[in-house]
């Protein structure tokens, strides 16, 4: 550029300031900045699938911080309790830390995650974990006074009833409500919570239903499906919409192979896999018997599968069909996979797959499959990562979802789809890691729901968030009815309700790819409303009061700011990390040299 235009001044920007000054030779035409529309794979594929320990503690302390940020900024309007500035700004930092690429893609020498003398990404797990949990408990406190009830708490903005495990007081279960016991001590339950609320609910001395033991039926009949469990191998050997008798499968189901490239690989496989294809099946879960044994409960029937699996490990596998509710949950555990073993869940469908939707942060790709469609530029070839779910269009209508929480390895070929479950690596980058290798207990949990109307009316973002994002239980409050603070209407994710400096920050998106009208009721004291970029800088008023109005464009996200009567100090700035660190790390954080940047030297 300075030898072809010496006199031209650089200046570097932020994309809005870079529109703000391109913009209007845009608009008249006076520029011509020609468009691509299409995409392409991302060479390293094996990032998506492997090392799910990292992948599920990300999802998991990302959804309680934001949970914890919004109780805490109810309590504080709604109460004396002062918002928690500092210790949710310093968790915020803590993930950025484990947001580093390798970090977060989960691969990395060892040490990186889990390390007895050095500050690691567990600990920073922790410390987040433990930081949002005080935070739920000390603002659930303050809304709802001490008694002998619990507090649940939804932060998702739409009322749901869907089914989810929670922790009671030992014995205890919901009155009113069915309440089923799982293993471990969790219950069971579908408690109705209105949207982005508090309620108080009264316990019962009765402890949760345990599921009694049954003959394992020819046909699992629910609400929504007919299913056949294969007596031999436990895989779905058929699922059929129970209303129309249609099926969905077009051979056996939540069937699990191990396979391993076929060509010698030359790139570390904790950087890049091929494609099923280009993969030679090891083994499956069908080439061994299993023994297969039935419960049935309040709310579900569920079907637990143990075996072994290649390489000789324990393989078990739980499927649970809820009899009301169309999500069907799967939990499958790996035992001592050997190494260089991926490991994949498939279900091949029995209808041909017209479009594919995939969740990415914020929104999701939308490409097509059986057909090409030059107006659908989502890439779905190969290995894909999804956030939370993925849906597969069918074409007699309707279609099949799969949502995850961390599993984020996606791949198609013709009809049958995968779920990414392990890429079992003992090293990466010749260093130990035991977070990636297949050795010792994973235990992966996935479901599906398939529906037969449209991936809109089905409510499928909604329903992967739901999955992701259990409700809080806050035990010992008093008796305190449903209090319902943000409404929105049903086209949006609230994917953040927060205080910051002198206002209430609601940063929701556009959720299903359609152009349309935004209404949010905000149930918090507040003065007025503000449109703004995601940097808070005001870019218009709203009129009028709560409940708001505004158009969207299709998956826009939009940030909105609600003055508020009092203002709060920013948080201080981190200059040490030695308040995040276990004393017994301090010395080899204190010995670390600063020079040392970069990609580390590869071990042997």
């Amino acid at each position: 550029m300075m030898e072809t235009d010496p006199g031209r001044k650089l200046k570097f920007a932020t994309m809005s300031r870079y529109l703000d000054a391109v913009s209007p030779g845009i608009k008249s035409g006076a520029a011509k900045i020609p468009t691509l529309k299409g995409g392409t794979a991302y060479d390293y594929d094996a990032f998506w699938i492997e090392n799910p320990r990292v992948k599920t503690l990300y999802r998991s302390n990302e959804h309680a911080l934001q949970a914890a940020e919004a109780l805490a900024a109810i309590a504080s309007l709604k109460d004396t309790y002062q918002y928690p500035v500092e210790p949710l700004s310093n968790c915020w930092i803590l993930m950025c830390l484990n947001m580093d690429r390798n970090t977060i893609w989960g691969s990395a020498g060892g040490m990186v995650f889990e390390n007895p003398t050095s500050w690691d990404a567990l600990d920073r797990f922790h410390w987040v974990r433990k930081t949002a949990g005080e935070v739920c408990k000390a603002a659930g406190s303050a809304i709802v006074g001490p008694g002998d009830r619990v507090e649940f708490f939804n932060p998702l903005n739409w009322k749901r009833n869907d089914p989810v495990a929670v922790e009671l007081p030992a014995g205890k279960s919901l009155e009113g409500t069915p309440c089923e016991a799982l293993p471990g001590g969790a219950v069971l339950c579908r408690p109705e919570l209105p949207s982005m609320s508090t309620r108080g609910w009264k316990l019962s001395p009765q402890a949760p239903e345990p599921p009694r033991s049954i003959d394992p039926p020819a046909v699992i009949e629910t609400g929504y499906y007919s299913a056949v469990i294969d007596s031999k191998t436990g895989a779905i050997a058929s699922l059929k919409f129970k209303s129309t008798g249609r099926e969905l499968l077009a051979a056996p189901a939540n069937v699990i192979v191990a396979e391993r490239p076929t060509a010698k690989m030359t790139e570390d496989p904790g950087d890049k896999m091929p494609p099923r294809p280009e993969r030679t099946r090891l083994g499956t879960s069908n080439d061994h018997p299993s023994t297969i044994q039935m419960k049935q409960g309040v709310l579900a029937t569920t079907v637990e599968i143990t075996g072994t699996f290649f390489g000789g490990g324990a393989l078990r596998r739980v499927v649970r069909f809820y009899h009301d509710h169309p999500r069907i949950d799967f939990e499958t555990e790996l035992n001592d996979l050997p190494n260089f073993t991926v490991v994949v869940s498939e279900f091949p469908l029995a209808e041909d797959i017209v479009e594919v939707r995939r969740a990415i942060p914020y929104g999701f790709s939308h490409g097509a499959w059986s057909q090409p469609n030059p107006d659908l530029h989502g890439w779905t070839k190969g290995i894909v990562p999804a956030v939370g779910w993925i849906d597969f269009s069918l074409a007699r209508g309707g279609g099949f979802a799969i949502f995850d929480r961390g599993l984020s390895g996606r791949e198609l070929n013709e009809r049958t789809a995968v779920i990414y479950l392990l890429n079992a690596e003992d090293k990466y980058a010749g260093y130990e890691n035991a977070w990636l290798s297949g050795k010792g207990k994973h235990v992966l949990a996935y479901s599906v729901v398939a529906h037969e109307s449209g991936w809109k009316q089905s409510r499928i973002p909604q329903m992967a968030r739901e999955y992701n994002r259990e409700p809080l239980v806050i035990a010992d409050r008093a008796p305190a009815a449903a209090q319902s603070f943000l409404e929105t209407s049903d086209n949006v994710i609230v994917e953040a309700l927060r205080r910051e400096g002198d206002h209430i920050e609601v940063r929701l998106v556009e959720c299903l790819g359609t152009a349309g009208t935004v209404r949010v009721k905000l149930d918090l004291p507040h003065r007025s409303a503000t449109l703004t970029d995601l940097t808070g800088r005001k870019l218009s008023a709203l009129p009028g009061s709560s409940p708001y109005a505004f158009p969207v464009r299709p998956q826009q996200i939009v940030t909105l700011h609600f003055a508020t009567s009092s203002a709060l100090a920013e948080a201080a700035p981190v200059k040490s990390w030695d308040a995040f660190v276990p004393v017994e790390k301090l010395p080899a954080l204190h010995a670390y040299d600063p020079k040392l940047i970069g990609h580390p030297p590869f071990g042997e």
